[in-house]
């Protein structure tokens, strides 16, 4: 008999622990199911956002086309002034030479001779400096178209592009993140796929010893009696 309580009491510890694996196993289920409706909606948020930053950019880039007029403007201008500023450089440099070996020359002449080369430096001096003047204004030239440029693109509305970038981004962590749980969820159903049967395994190998002890005790009554 007290074989036949204690398996009485292994069939009841089994039972107990195949009813948890069970409820473990149900529970992994839904997380499971949950896990798989989570990257579904984190897949579906960052395809809305990558549309959505799609046609922000579209529309950011034909307003930056509008002005491409002050671009083009200021590629011409300075197409147009670099050269000028080379040649006229060059010119000034020339007359700056011409005043500098006039000035050294000075000395060596007579007084007379002296005051037509000072003269000569002053003409020189002043070709220069009307030189260096004219690359002064072609340098401006350029930088204020390029300031013109500068200005307009600087009055486009970007924000809504940078915040559509923004939340894809949040998005497409969110997605891997919910990769990752789903992967961890799926190895924990295994898990519990695998404790489920093997508890209900050991509950029916258990609960069939005892049949067959309380049939041999049964038959073994009925042969004494």
């Amino acid at each position: 008999m007290e074989e036949k309580f204690d398996l009485w009491r292994q069939e009841k510890e089994a039972y107990e622990s195949f009813k948890e694996a069970r409820y473990r196993q149900k529970k992994a289920k839904i997380a499971l199911q949950r896990a798989y409706e989570k990257k579904e909606e984190c897949s579906n948020k960052v395809d809305l956002y990558r549309e959505i930053v799609k046609h922000e950019k579209e529309i950011l880039k034909f307003n930056m086309s509008k002005n491409q007029v002050f671009w083009d403007y200021y590629e011409q201008v300075r197409s147009k002034n670099d050269p000028l500023i080379e040649k006229i450089r060059a010119e000034a440099s020339q007359e700056h030479f011409k005043a500098q070996r006039l000035i050294k020359s000075v000395n060596r002449l007579n007084s007379n001779r002296g005051k037509d080369d000072l003269e000569l430096v002053k003409n020189h001096e002043q070709r220069r400096d009307e030189l260096n003047e004219q690359v002064k204004n072609l340098k401006n030239e350029i930088k204020e178209a390029k300031r013109v440029a500068k200005e307009a693109d600087s009055k486009i509305d970007r924000s809504a592009c940078k915040d559509a970038e923004i939340h894809l981004k949040k998005a497409e962590i969110e997605y891997r993140e919910s990769v990752r749980d789903l992967d961890e969820k799926k190895r924990v159903k295994t898990i519990s796929n695998k404790e489920r049967d093997e508890a209900e395994a050991r509950y029916k190998r258990i609960k069939k010893e005892l049949q067959e002890f309380i049939d041999f005790l049964q038959s073994d009554n009925r042969k004494s009696s």
